[in-house]
This record gives C-alpha cells, structure tokens and sequence, in this order.
C-alpha cells in the first residue's frame, strides 16, 4: 500500500494542525492514526480525518486474507508524559509480499459428460437401516377343524369285492330264470299234445293226469325222467323228443340253482341243449308246439349263452385280471344287448344311466334359499326377481343367495302378488284364486336299500352314515347341503337337495359314486347301434395258443357277446 505524504495525511494545514493538541496528551488526529477514532465531548461522530481501520474492514467485506505484516503497527509510547512526542518513524515504503493466489482450498471444476443415446444410468441403492424388531408375543389363535366325509370304498375295490359276492352267481339265476322259461313253453306244447293224444284214444286218461301232476309240482327232472321211461312206447316219436328236450332244461336249471357247473360245465351243457332244439325243430314232431315256440326256445338258449359269458368275465374280474371291471362288464352288457342295470345286480350296486344330481358350484355364493315350481303344477310360470324376469317350467328350481321381492301374476285378472323370498324353501303353487306362493320344508329320503356296503356323507356339515340297505330321511327349512366322496380319487361331491327320494348309485360314464333322482319308470336300455367303449386288450399275437391267455378270453367273450346279439 502507498505512503501517504504528511501533508496529504494532515490536511492542507500542514503541519500547522499537528498543534492541536488535546488535553489527554495527545491530538486528535495523530490520535485517531495510532489509536482510532475518538469522540468528542459535543459530537458522538469520529474526529480525525484518517481511519485506518477502514483496510481491515475492507479485507473482511471482500473476503481478503489480511496478513500480520501489513497491519500499521501502533507506535510505542516512550515517555510518559501526557503530551505525545511526534518522532514516529514511517512504515516502510518496501512493497509488502502477498501470495499471487488464495492458498485456501478451492473447489475443484469436473465438466459433467453429456450422456450418450441409449444411455442408461446406473442406479444405487440404498440399503434400508437394520431395525430391531421388538420380540412381541402375537396373540394366540383358533383353528377351527374342517370337518370331511369319510371316504367311501373306491369305486374298483366295491366293484371287485360285489363279483367276489355275487359274480357269476348272478348270471347262473339268470341262466336257470331262461331255462325254466324255456321249459315252460316246452310244458304247454307237451301238454296240449298229451291232451289230443288221449281224446284220440291213443294215451290212456292217466298219463293225462300224471303229466299234469308233474307240471304242477314245478317239472322236476326226476319226476319227468320216471314219465318218460313209463309212457315212451305209447307216445309218438315228436312227443318224447319234446319230453327229452325238458328233461335236459330241467336239469341244467337244477344245476345251475345248486351252483355244480363250472364254466367249462355250463358251456358244455348249452352247446347239448341247443343240438337238442335243433333236433325238435327239424323233426316237426309236436305239431302243438309250432314253429313260433321253437323259435322262443332258441332266444332262450342264445340268452343263456350271453349270460354264461357274462359270469366267466364275472370270474376274471373278480380275480383281479380285468384292469377295469366296471367297464368291461359295462361293454359286455352293451355288446349282448342287455341293461346296464344288470351289471349293478352282478356288483351288488345300483349302475344308473341318468344324470346324477348336479353338483353345486364351489366357487359361486352360497344359497340361503330355493325357488321350486314342482312338477305337480303340471306348468310353466312367469315371474319377476331382482330386476329380471323369468319362466320356471315344472319341476325346475332357482337357488336364492341373498333376499329378493319376487312378483308374479296370479292369471286370475287379480293383482300382481309380491313375496319376500331368501332363507328356505318356497315353491309355487295353484288354487282356486290362481298361482300361489308358499314356504314349505324339505324333506329328503337317501335311498341306500340296493347297495351294501355303507355311505358316508356330510349333511349339513355333520357326519353321518347311511347303513347298507337303510333308507334315511331328512327335513330342513333350506335345501340339503350333502358332501360325499365319490370313490374316484379326486374332489368330493357337493349336492344341493330338494324334496324328494335320491338313490344311492354308479354313474356308468364317469364310473364314481353318486346322488341320483328317483325315477319311477324304468330305466331305458342302451341302443346297440352305439359303438361299445373301448377297451384295451393288449396284442393277440400271430401264433395259435392252445390254451388262450386271461385277458385274450376276456376280449373272446366280449367279440362272441358282440356276435351273439
């Protein structure tokens, strides 16, 4: 910093000012250099005319370092008198060496590069602080079990123990039903020939008496063997081969009852009946028994044979070497032409051909209630609900989730009628005034009389079982809620029931256990022009075998079933 001259210091006075002096010892001005500004008794404004302080402010606005060299020093007092002596020595005129830049650290400049296309920049990410989570007891909770059926016997194992009950026991009463049908139709041939034998003179009247004594008391082989033996010179040729023809229905009937036939027997013993039918029909020795009934008499030995076929598939079931019997059972019924009824009364088990009760949807709402139009209205009615309208024909119902105004016409001219409908049963009905509307009960009967083995169920959530040929009845305000296990392996069923009787049953295309209505007529047959299910067989092979395998019998049986009707 340049020197200042003493004139330009002191003002244009000069020197001549240095004479004001205070009373302090010193003057004002020099007083203001060295020691700074100085008020005066009359002003509170700084005397002098020089601050030298104003440097120091000055670097401490504009952020300069000041440095301890370049402060003016104070100059020491050497007398101690109040009078200050003025022989003070200027600073010196050397230039005073300050740094060429700050040395404070300064913040440095990095250019920021301008991202390229496709640019992705990255991403950190910031780890969450680790918390500590306070060890809270969480309050202790209920589980409430959720109560299940107990599985029924899957469907293979009843099927399999049914033909170890029953098998071809069945077929064999089946057998001995056609046998004595057969020798029935042989009986009134023989007997209008005995009659016009007698009134021609040719018999006495007691061989008359003695064939009927015989008819009477049931046919029995030896009873028709003695007759034959006694009258068969004086009876014409036709008539004894008639009586011959009996005698062999006779006795297959008698044996198949006492269950002495093997299958080898029983087929053996048809293939002689049906020489013996051929026999008859080509002699035309019995002109009373016609055509016609020799005719019946061959339906009959066909008959037995598809039975005979029917219980030796029994017998290979039963015996584990059919890998499905219901099926198989199920096709060879189809390929003889006969019901699939029949297969139930070989299993112990109802088969049914109709449609099982649908089940309800799990995933829908629950149903509080049923809107019924019961097949005794004999009609349709037409109705408002929730917005809609609709038209129930008898015997359908609608499932109520919830509470609904339900509005219909009477059909009487009247007014329109308003229900409130939800939880329960309401069904419509008609009287005098018209179409009605009332809350009825359900009343539910279980039919398990044609099954025996027992059937375990949930109704209404609670578990229960139905004994082998008991029939359970139920009532309710809503419609029976029943779960059951379907003996398949897979979901149970969930039935919603209305009133009525529900039979306990097979479904034959699914091959499970099921809920089926009552059906009051009988069940229709299978058409045999549908083509059979398939069944796998395995290879038969090109080489004869002497003695054919199991399953190659089981596959000859259904061909032969197939071929006989």
């Amino acid at each position: 910093m340049p020197v200042m001259a003493p004139s330009d210091a002191f003002g244009q006075g000069g020197i001549q000012n240095r004479r004001n002096v205070n009373r302090s010892g010193g003057s004002a001005l020099t007083d203001g250099i060295f020691r700074g500004p100085t008020t005066t008794r009359r002003s509170k404004e700084p005397s002098g005319i020089f601050d030298p302080t104003w440097v120091e402010r000055a670097r401490d606005r504009f952020d300069i370092d000041p440095q301890p060299s370049t402060r003016l020093p104070r100059r020491p007092s050497t007398s101690s008198s109040s009078t200050p002596s003025f022989d003070w020595q200027w600073p010196s005129s050397q230039p005073q060496t300050r740094p060429l830049f700050d040395s404070r650290p300064q913040p440095t400049y990095r250019p920021q590069t301008r991202p390229q296309r496709n640019y992705v920049p990255s991403n950190s990410v910031r780890q969450p602080a680790q918390r500590t989570v306070p060890n809270v007891q969480p309050p202790a909770n209920n589980v409430q079990p959720v109560v299940r059926a107990e599985p029924n016997v899957d469907v293979d194992g009843m099927v399999e123990e049914g033909l170890e009950v029953t098998g071809s026991a069945e077929t064999d009463a089946r057998q001995a039903v056609e046998a004595a049908k057969a020798g029935g139709n042989l009986d009134e041939g023989i007997t209008r020939d005995i009659n016009s034998d007698v009134l021609a003179g040719k018999l006495p009247q007691q061989a008359e008496i003695e064939w009927g004594s015989i008819v009477s008391n049931g046919s029995d082989p030896e009873d028709i063997a003695k007759f034959l033996e006694k009258w068969e010179g004086r009876i014409d040729e036709g008539t004894v081969l008639a009586l011959e023809t009996r005698l062999e229905f006779s006795k297959y009937e008698q044996d198949l009852l006492d269950g002495t036939l093997t299958s080898a027997g029983k087929a053996k013993r048809l293939a002689e009946l049906e020489e013996q039918v051929a026999a008859l029909k080509d002699s035309k020795g019995l002109p009373a028994l016609g055509d016609a009934s020799v005719v019946t008499l061959e339906e009959h030995v066909d008959a037995m044979h598809d039975l005979n076929d029917m219980g030796e598939l029994a017998d290979l079931a039963a015996e584990g070497e059919v890998e499905d019997p219901l099926g198989t059972l199920i096709i060879g019924v189809q390929n003889a032409g006969m019901p699939v009824s029949m297969v139930g009364d070989m299993i112990g088990m109802p088969v049914m051909q109709t449609q099982p009760v649908l089940d309800t949807s799990s995933g829908g709402a629950p149903t509080s209630g049923v809107l019924i139009n019961p097949k005794e209205n004999g009609q349709a009615i037409s109705y408002a609900l929730a917005g809609n309208t609709y038209t129930m024909q008898p015997g359908q119902q609608q499932p109520l989730s919830t509470s609904y105004v339900v509005a219909f016409d009477p059909g009487n001219g009247g007014g329109t009628k308003r229900y409130t409908v939800g939880d329960g049963t309401f069904e419509f009905y008609i009287n005098n005034d018209g179409w009605e509307l009332r809350r009825v009960n359900v009343e539910v009967t279980i039919d398990n009389s044609d099954y025996s083995g027992e059937f375990h169920c949930l109704i209404d959530g609670k578990k229960t079982t139905i004994a082998p040929g008991e029939v359970a009845e139920f009532t309710s305000k809503t419609p029976l809620e029943v779960e059951f296990d379907r003996g398949d392996g897979g979901e149970p069923a969930r039935k919603s029931l209305k009133s009525g009787i529900y039979q306990i049953g097979l479904d034959a295309s699914q091959q499970r256990l099921d809920l089926f209505e009552a059906e009051e007529e009988e069940l229709a047959l299978v058409s045999t022009d549908s083509p059979p299910l398939p069944l796998a067989i395995g290879d038969s092979g090109s080489s004869p075998r002497k003695k054919p395998s199991k399953k190659r019998r089981v596959a000859e049986i259904l061909e032969r079933l197939k071929a006989q009707d």
